[in-house]
């Protein structure tokens, strides 16, 4: 029977090792899609985007990894013009969760998105989505828009 930490051993937890962050590469995907596949209640777009970021050539998907090189976390930026880019898709493996790997990609994000040239960056997330906005408050981003989804049911 394996041990895990609890919660708030994890949120306590430092991390004495540094994440290395690179571009993805196609040999990383069994790793990522480890704990990139349901992150929503058992749902999440990242296996049908994996492919198409891969090979996109209008920015850059990148993942985190332990100094052995398993990816423990998975982002991608775009450039949708030539001074505005688009983060999309961070995903930390639960195991690493509060020990600041979704902190240090998105600094990593951030500097790749800067040393192209881009001067604003935006994403979109869920209004109930707490984590992503602490951690993009972390490094300026501010709340401009909120929407909600309605969806039809015919029942």
């Amino acid at each position: 029977m394996g041990q895990g930490r609890t919660n708030a051993t994890r949120l306590t937890a430092r991390r004495e090792w540094p994440l290395v962050v690179r571009r993805a590469r196609p040999d990383d995907e069994a790793a990522v899609m480890s704990f990139a596949t349901q992150t929503w209640h058992g749902w999440d777009y990242i296996p049908r985007a994996w492919p198409i970021w891969l090979e996109a050539d209008d920015g850059v998907m990148l993942v985190g990894c332990r100094p052995d090189g398993r990816p423990i976390a998975v982002s991608r930026v775009a450039l949708l013009s030539p001074n505005e880019g688009w983060v999309e898709g961070i995903r930390v493996d639960p195991e690493m969760r509060g020990l600041d790997i979704a902190s240090d990609l998105q600094t990593a994000e951030l500097a790749w998105a800067a040393a192209q040239g881009v001067d604003v960056v935006r994403y979109a997330t869920g209004s109930d989505n707490e984590a992503s906005h602490r951690l993009g408050a972390r490094d300026g981003f501010e709340l401009i828009a909120e929407f909600k989804a309605l969806l039809h049911s015919p029942d």
